[in-house]
């Protein structure tokens, strides 16, 4: 799905289709739903004056996942249209946050330098991922593979598996409007 930035934030909207659904993201959460081509809610992310960062839908369950420069992610209920818990524990601005298509797990990243997993059900943290030297900007779970993805302002892209090791790194060299020599 296509990424849109105006300024400093960003609109990022996910999809359901299952559910007939969109969220899009600014300063909050706005829920859409497609049939009526219509906002059904608007979700307020409480906490730091600043934009929400990161949304996407859980696969199954009426449920999405958000997160912004409060350094907290939010799961919702749209039926019932309320916030069911907060997870904390990012010390920086929280940029992407995905649900695992088959475990109840959420993946987040943040300018921290962190990739987690959470486990939603019990709202816990169950891994930290470190290793980027700047602020990473996206993380992904594998669509089959027991593997995380994730980039970095550092120029790299990281292969992780889901206990957190190591697998490998790929450099981009910096555009050659950058580049001092």
């Amino acid at each position: 799905m296509a990424r849109y930035s105006f300024g400093i934030t960003a609109w990022e909207p996910s999809w359901n289709a299952l559910m007939n659904m969109m969220v899009t993201i600014s300063h909050h959460c706005t829920l859409y739903n497609d049939a009526r081509d219509v906002e059904i809610t608007n979700l307020v992310h409480m906490g730091k004056i600043g934009p929400v960062r990161g949304v996407s839908f859980h696969p199954s369950q009426p449920l999405f996942v958000s997160a912004g420069d409060d350094y907290k992610i939010k799961v919702w209920n749209y039926k019932t249209r309320r916030c069911l818990f907060t997870l904390t524990g990012h010390l920086d601005y929280v940029r992407t946050v995905y649900f695992h298509h088959e475990y109840p797990w959420i993946l987040s990243c943040s300018d921290d330098q962190t990739i987690r997993i959470w486990n939603w059900q019990s709202r816990n943290c169950i891994a930290i991922l470190t290793g980027h030297n700047h602020y990473v900007f996206s993380a992904q779970f594998h669509p089959k593979e027991d593997l995380i993805v994730s980039a970095s302002l550092d120029q790299t892209v990281r292969v992780w598996d889901f206990s957190g090791k190591f697998i490998g790194e790929l450099y981009f060299s910096p555009h050659p409007s950058q580049r001092t020599n």
